[in-house]
């Protein structure tokens, strides 16, 4: 299984945005307990949209990204990634764009920034970016269930980040399970032959609260960790107050919190009103790991080193130095 917080962090007045912390850990069960598979795996990433207004469908540009995040079964959440990230990066602006001349476009937008806001604004809800998310889950559990004689299988998939419709930050997690054995003859001849919902959390920015959604395992433990430490924080330190969920992933992964299910190494995703910072973490002890993969490592001087590709190096996006 794994472990994911998703928030809305406000340690800076008037600038809030969503923060994310996971886990690196893959575990299987097995007759005798759960036994770990992989200790490197990357459970939060950049849903980027993609449009292009060329006639041929060529030259796709980001206007803007939502994070997205799984637990569970790792095939088939890579499964509903893959689908997702195809779809979100090939979109196209409807007819009456497409039948405006290039020289019209150029007048009408005379430059970058507001071409792009003008194809933000056409954006649709977050609702319906989720409910093709839910669509492309639905088919892959399907599928799962078919094949498999409906073996049991659980994944969620989180798409979180700043609805441009309705001008607020929201998150979202589609949650699918297979049925018991009894259920399932039943309804194994009809589409909806397993488990689905969806848990919404739209955000008040307004509120002093940590608001949080949770995926993956151990919940209502780490849920309990996150209002212990809320309980006894102090408020005015809005950096150590609004970074708790943060440091509840960290003491899991850190061991000080053992859970043989989650742990490794964190990684860490914010998202603001347009686009995605995935990142990770430095310390001396584990380097600088990034997508749980350790990239770098602390030289003698205390500095930290990269590797080079070439005349190029690796920039990771965000990194959290506090990890």
């Amino acid at each position: 299984m794994t472990s994911v917080v998703i928030w809305l962090n406000k340690e800076n007045d008037g600038n809030a945005n969503i923060w994310g912390v996971a886990d690196s850990r893959i575990t299987h069960k097995t007759q005798s307990g759960i036994n770990r598979s992989l200790e490197i795996f990357p459970k939060l990433y950049e849903l980027e949209l993609k449009v292009s207004t060329h006639v041929l469908r060529l030259n796709y540009s980001k206007i803007h990204s939502y994070g997205m995040a799984i637990a569970g079964n790792v095939t088939l959440c890579m499964a509903v990634k893959n689908v997702v990230d195809f779809l979100f990066g090939h979109l196209s602006i409807s007819h009456e764009y497409e039948e405006t001349s290039s020289d019209k476009l150029l007048e009408q937008f005379t430059a970058v920034n507001q071409f792009s806001e003008n194809l933000r604004s056409r954006l649709p809800m977050m609702e319906h970016v989720v409910n093709v998310i839910h669509n492309v889950a639905h088919q892959v559990m399907y599928s799962h269930v078919q094949n498999t004689c409906n073996r049991p299988e659980k994944f969620e998939i989180a798409i979180y980040g700043y609805c441009i419709k309705e001008n607020k930050y929201k998150a979202f997690n589609v949650i699918l399970e297979t049925l018991n054995d009894e259920e399932f003859k039943i309804r194994k001849d009809i589409s909806n032959c397993f488990n689905s919902r969806i848990e919404k959390l739209v955000f008040d920015e307004s509120s002093e609260d940590i608001q949080y959604l949770l995926l993956g395992d151990r919940k209502e433990q780490i849920s309990e960790l996150i209002k212990e430490k809320v309980e006894i924080s102090d408020k005015s330190n809005r950096l150590q107050y609004w970074r708790i969920p943060n440091e509840v992933i960290r003491s899991i992964v850190d061991e000080e919190n053992y859970m043989p299910t989650i742990g490794s190494h964190a990684q860490t995703i914010r998202v603001d009103k347009q686009f995605c910072r995935v990142g990770g973490g430095m310390t001396s002890k584990t380097g600088l790991q990034y997508f749980g993969y350790r990239l770098g490592w602390m030289a003698e001087d205390g500095n930290y080193m990269t590797p080079t590709i070439g005349d190029y190096y690796f920039t990771p996006s965000g990194l959290d130095l506090s990890m």
